[in-house]
């Protein structure tokens, strides 16, 4: 064979394994899943802080939102009003993966707690005052992971 017809045999080659790979593979992340989270049927605004997933080459990840910490990140929002022992309901338009989804409560900075949640349900505290929730969960679909923080204020 001839030094040519080589080298257009392997060009040939490459070309169709990207014909097969690339049309599977996504250039850039896909879509963050979305939270939705509401209180006696008043909408609670989130803000989405980090977000990973497949992208080409790799996994990748970006920061939405940069804050110092969780707390002020939950903070960015107007705190929404709630009567204590409100149940907020959150859902997220994705399913996350079994065992990923991770509650936290924040009274304060340096004061936070790990909550269950059952059903996709968060009971409001009895005690009057402002709280930050952090809301994290992996997706196995796209190697996802993605956080969210929100307030209320309990009166």
């Amino acid at each position: 064979m001839k030094k040519g017809t080589s080298f257009v045999i392997i060009v040939l080659g490459v070309l169709l394994a990207l014909a097969i790979i690339l049309p599977s593979t996504s250039f850039s992340l896909p879509d963050s899943p979305r939270l939705d989270l509401s209180v006696d049927g008043t909408q609670i605004k989130t803000t989405q802080g980090r977000f990973c997933g497949d992208a080409f080459l790799g996994t990748k990840c970006v920061t939405k939102n940069d804050f110092d910490s969780t707390f002020a990140m939950g903070m960015n929002h107007d705190p929404v009003m709630v009567l204590p022992n409100s149940k907020i309901k959150f859902n997220f338009d994705k399913t996350p993966s079994d065992g990923t989804l991770i509650v936290k409560m924040f009274k304060n900075e340096g004061d936070r707690k790990r909550l269950d949640n059952e059903d996709n349900v968060i009971v409001a505290p009895k005690k009057e005052g402002v709280y930050v929730y952090y809301i994290s969960a992996e997706w196995e679909k796209n190697n996802m992971f993605a956080n969210y923080a929100f307030s209320i204020k309990v009166k």
